[in-house]
């Protein structure tokens, strides 16, 4: 974190590992204008049980959309929580079948679903 933090300070944290949050806790750095920082000095979202493609979603959206469901679905497999049971088992094994590179036109397909 220190490194890249010396090559740019334009740096978006999201991240749902606690052992990677749990290491940058208390961590500090000087920016380029020689003051001091903090890991909450960084832009981002950073939280436990969550899936970093729901993080990332509230990041650029804001917390208060509602986030998509196929989102939510690919997201609940993420973080094993299977909340939706086997709505979110058959909606990822059928995602399987698309290429889901990050241009894939299944994303377009699904964003422009409505969600529920």
């Amino acid at each position: 974190m220190e490194e890249l933090l010396t090559k740019t300070e334009s740096v978006i944290w999201i991240d749902h590992h606690r052992s990677a949050i749990d290491k940058y806790r208390d961590f500090h750095w000087t920016s380029r204008d020689q003051a001091e920082r903090h890991t909450h000095d960084i832009q981002g979202i950073r939280e436990v049980g969550m899936a970093g493609c729901v993080l990332t979603y509230e990041y650029i959206k804001g917390r208060e959309m509602r986030t998509p469901l196929y989102i939510r679905l690919i997201g609940d497999k993420d973080v094993f929580a299977f909340e939706y049971g086997d709505k979110t088992r058959n909606f990822c094994m059928g995602l399987e079948s698309f290429g889901t590179f990050p241009r894939a036109p299944i994303w377009s397909r699904l964003s422009g679903l409505h969600n529920e």
